[in-house]
């Protein structure tokens, strides 16, 4: 899902559209946002995602390099006869490490802010932000967004 805002400031930012071009405008884009509505909300199934997973037995040792950075589903113990440890700090002895990445899918703001000039040389700045839903390690805070509501992230 994508939400986009854009701010105007300088000359142009003051003239605003006739009311009779907001009421045809807003006839036009009521019955749209039911098509868009529905289109966003049903192409997405995460079910699906979970479902690619490529399932690894832990009971056999796999040195599968192709399933480095692959989403893996595995279930059982997990072993290793590898020693792991440096002369200075750790003792070579046979460890495991275990990776995981937690991620959150979650709001994203993105600014972008463009200076031109109107007719009669005065600067004009448009400042547009743009809200996505993305997988992050780290969610922004959604408090500190320019336009929070409809935008919330969880708390850690």
């Amino acid at each position: 899902m994508i939400n986009r805002y854009s701010e105007t400031t300088g000359i142009a930012g003051d003239i605003g559209m006739s009311p009779f071009k907001a009421v045809l405008w807003g006839l036009l884009v009521f019955p749209l946002s039911f098509y868009i509505l529905f289109w966003n909300e049903g192409r997405e199934d995460l079910s699906k995602i979970a479902k690619t997973a490529i399932i690894v037995n832990s009971e056999i040792k796999n040195q599968d390099i192709s399933l480095e950075n692959k989403l893996i589903s595995t279930a059982g113990v997990v072993t290793s006869e590898e020693q792991i440890g440096d002369e200075l700090f750790l003792k070579p002895k046979v460890f495991l490490l275990l990776e995981r990445k937690v991620e959150v899918y979650s709001w994203v703001e993105k600014k972008i802010s463009t200076n031109t000039n109107d007719r009669t040389g005065n600067e004009i700045t448009k400042n547009t932000e743009i809200y996505t839903t993305e997988w992050v390690n780290n969610p922004q805070k959604s408090d500190d967004f320019v336009h929070p509501e409809g935008h919330s992230n969880t708390k850690k």
